[in-house]
């Protein structure tokens, strides 16, 4: 009795169902939390063995690349304290400042309002402009956004 035995070896990272290739890899551990599911398994829609090839090796080069950018987005950039920052102040600025862009406010917005809206408005600036200063509002930068956010906090 002779049993032969046939092995058939797929593309990287694809299995046949029903005689169509699919595509599945295990999402790295590290990346999970970005998915759904810790495995990617979908249709290649061929029945060739070579396009499935072709086609998985194009799909993982995409998702590594793809990866790479998450992984790198979420670490810190060596040096980043070097860079110069787009969002330094410009010498000159010709935007109101923040006590200016607060009174054309009133005057937009408080009219018909109670008097509780003007206040609540004049201290919410104070207090900016006690942490940060009074300067033009294009002058302000994320930073200081967060710097603002600690100095309530405490």
């Amino acid at each position: 009795m002779n049993v032969r035995i046939v092995v058939t070896s797929h593309p990287p990272y694809t299995f046949v169902k029903d005689s169509i290739y699919y595509f599945q890899k295990t999402i790295p551990v590290d990346l999970q939390h970005h998915y759904k599911s810790k495995r990617i398994s979908f249709s290649l829609r061929t029945r060739s063995k070579r396009r499935a090839e072709e086609t998985s090796r194009a799909i993982e080069s995409k998702l590594n690349a793809y990866w790479l950018n998450l992984r790198l987005s979420t670490c810190n950039l060596p040096g980043s304290h070097l860079l110069k920052s787009s969002s330094e102040p410009t010498p000159h600025s010709n935007a109101p400042t923040l006590t200016e862009s607060l009174d054309v406010y009133i005057k937009l917005k408080g009219a018909g309002r109670s008097e509780y809206f003007i206040t609540t408005a004049k201290r919410n600036i104070d207090y900016v402009i006690k942490c940060l200063g009074c300067r033009p509002i294009d002058q302000y930068t994320s930073a200081d956004a967060a710097k603002y956010r600690d100095w309530l906090v405490e």
